[in-house]
């Protein structure tokens, strides 16, 4: 995004941030190695975290599929087919950084 995303406005409020630029999933590599401890240190006691995506969600999505799969043990390709359904984008790129085949998320199966 061309906007500062806000973050002004955060500090203002008292808000912690931290700004990850990723363009996508394809990209999103080290991003990931980078974000997984962050939210795992973040989300251990109460209190939430705000994951945002300019325009593309895919990165989003393996994001939050990779953090469940990591904390809570959730199987990555069911992660991935609930962000699907919620909307999120999802692709093959998402896919493999979270080491999901694009098969195994159902929701993006397409039949007839």
């Amino acid at each position: 995004m061309r906007t500062r995303h806000n973050l002004a406005a955060y500090e203002v409020a008292g808000l912690d941030w931290h700004h990850v630029p990723v363009a996508g999933a394809a990209d999103g590599a080290e991003a990931l190695e980078e974000l997984l401890p962050l939210l795992r240190t973040e989300l251990k006691s109460a209190g939430a975290v705000a994951l945002h995506g300019d325009r593309y969600t895919d990165f989003v999505a393996a994001v939050c599929a990779a953090h469940l799969h990591d904390v809570r043990g959730v199987d990555a390709a069911e992660a991935l087919d609930r962000a699907a359904r919620a909307g999120l984008t999802v692709t093959p790129e998402a896919c493999a950084l979270v080491g999901v085949d694009v098969g195994e998320v159902r929701s993006l199966i397409r039949v007839g």
